[in-house]
């Protein structure tokens, strides 16, 4: 593996990955995500947006976590069963 593109250590401390930050004490968005998010939201306001268009990238990055949040839950618990 590349050096520079990995990263030792203990995953109990918790990691980020694809915009979510996995901790012992759960599942959570990663801040990185979450500053991006605001970040874009705040540029589409600077650069005149209407309020109808804020509101569907809002809406999109919310069911698009939400569905992503649900699936990886799914995912946890039916390893955990089997």
């Amino acid at each position: 593996m590349v050096p520079l593109l990995t990263i030792g250590g203990r995953i109990a401390k918790g990691f980020d990955f694809l915009g979510y930050s996995f901790e012992p004490k759960g599942l959570s968005i990663a801040p990185k995500t979450l500053a991006n998010f605001l970040e874009r939201k705040t540029q589409l306001y600077e650069q005149g947006a209407d309020v109808r268009r804020i509101g569907k990238y809002v809406s999109y990055v919310t069911r698009l976590f939400s569905a992503q949040a649900v699936y990886l839950v799914f995912l946890t618990f039916h390893r955990a069963l089997r």
